[in-house]
């Protein structure tokens, strides 16, 4: 078993993307001295990071580096399906361990704020156990559905969700300021909290260099009528139509003012 914590450095990161997944269609990231020693761009979320369903050169950060205009940037996406904040968080930690000097900007994707992911280590890789609000009927969430429907828990909830995403915010500028790099965060999910409380933490913690995009949502106000079809696969992934539109007018359209 191995341990997984902020002191890690990204070793087992990069023997767990060289193992996984075996298929040349999944393989997202080239490996090499040349890559690393570039400028690092990289892209951390869950399945819709990653590019669930889709060949490599369908994903979000595939579509990003067609938008790049030279040569002196290296993309990694270090999307996992079913990762959580938590995990993201400490993918982040442990590149910059090691590549501190490298990292020029990241695009963090903030994924369901109930989801959790627990670690273990096995020859050298992980696995993951997505933790996702369990089936009712194998749960106790029956109980806790019904209870949701209480306004007193409800406010608890939402309240704990802001103070979760607002922690999150504070520690991705951290890390952005303490190693000198721009970050981006967007949502990979319609779970959202509210927008006044969304309004008051970008009025705290944004900057040029540190974009939130949080109120104005990827399903909703960017594509105007609502989930165009063709935008999202069958199950809810986001098709490559769907990354190509994300990359182009969300996330280069609002930071190329990095790469001029």
């Amino acid at each position: 078993m191995h341990q997984f914590s902020p002191l890690t450095k990204a070793e087992e990161i990069l023997k767990h993307y060289k193992l996984f997944p075996v298929n040349a269609d999944g393989i997202r990231n080239v490996i090499n001295d040349e890559e690393l020693e570039k400028k690092h761009i990289l892209f951390l979320g869950d399945s819709f990071v990653y590019g669930d369903h889709l060949k490599n050169h369908e994903t979000i950060p595939h579509h990003f580096k067609n938008l790049l205009t030279n040569n002196d940037y290296s993309i990694w996406n270090f999307g996992v399906s079913g990762s959580s904040i938590d995990s993201s968080l400490l993918n982040l930690q442990q590149w910059c361990n090691s590549y501190s000097d490298n990292i020029h900007s990241v695009y963090f994707g903030i994924t369901s704020k109930s989801r959790n992911l627990f670690w273990s280590g096995e020859n050298n890789s992980y696995n993951h156990i997505t933790g996702n609000v369990p089936d009712i009927e194998n749960t106790v969430a029956n109980e806790i559905l019904i209870a949701k429907n209480m306004n007193k828990l409800a406010s608890a909830l939402e309240f704990q969700t802001t103070v979760l995403v607002y922690n999150t915010m504070q520690q991705l500028k951290n890390l952005s300021l303490i190693h000198n790099f721009n970050l981006m965060s967007f949502q990979t999910s319609d779970e959202k909290i509210n927008d006044d409380a969304w309004s008051d933490i970008k009025e705290s913690l944004e900057d040029e260099r540190f974009i939130i995009r949080g109120e104005d949502n990827f399903w909703t106000s960017d594509i105007k009528i609502g989930r165009i079809p063709e935008y999202f696969l069958e199950g809810g992934h986001w098709s490559s139509l769907g990354c190509k539109y994300m990359a182009e007018n969300i996330l280069y359209e609002r930071t190329k003012k990095w790469y001029q």
